[in-house]
């Protein structure tokens, strides 16, 4: 594994830049949307979410593409660009050093309906790990 200031960590930082924007400002909408009106303690993981948004995005046409790119952030970002910066920046959360390591274990769970699009599995597989 890298270490923190690695040529490959540093240039996953770099790119990965655009996207912990996005997931910063869509779990502060999130968590303000989950606890109105509530009271106690919430535990909920925005970073999460979103990944999970980023990685069923890739199976999505249309407008709920259009509305999964706008909720997580994305929609002003190259096509192109988006899986490979989240890559990034999971491969520089899953490089951190101390006390604390975070991995993100979000996977797809599939039924035998229907044909599913060879590029989705692929795109998750690379991309997601999943």
């Amino acid at each position: 594994m890298e270490t923190n200031d690695s040529p490959a960590i540093l240039r996953d930082l770099s790119a990965a830049a655009h996207v912990t924007l996005a997931v910063n400002d869509f779990g502060s909408q999130l968590l303000r949307q989950v606890v109105a009106g509530q009271s106690g303690n919430i535990i909920i993981s925005p970073l999460s979410v979103w990944s999970l948004l980023a990685m069923v995005r890739n199976g999505a046409v249309g407008e709920t593409r259009s509305a999964i790119d706008r909720t997580i952030g994305v929609a002003t970002m190259p096509e192109g660009e988006i899986n490979a910066r989240w890559a990034a920046m999971a491969r520089v959360i899953g490089a951190q050093r101390g006390s604390c390591k975070v991995e993100i274990a979000n996977a797809a769970w599939l039924n035998a309906i229907g044909a599913i699009n060879p590029e989705f599995v692929r795109l998750i597989r690379e991309f997601h790990q999943a």
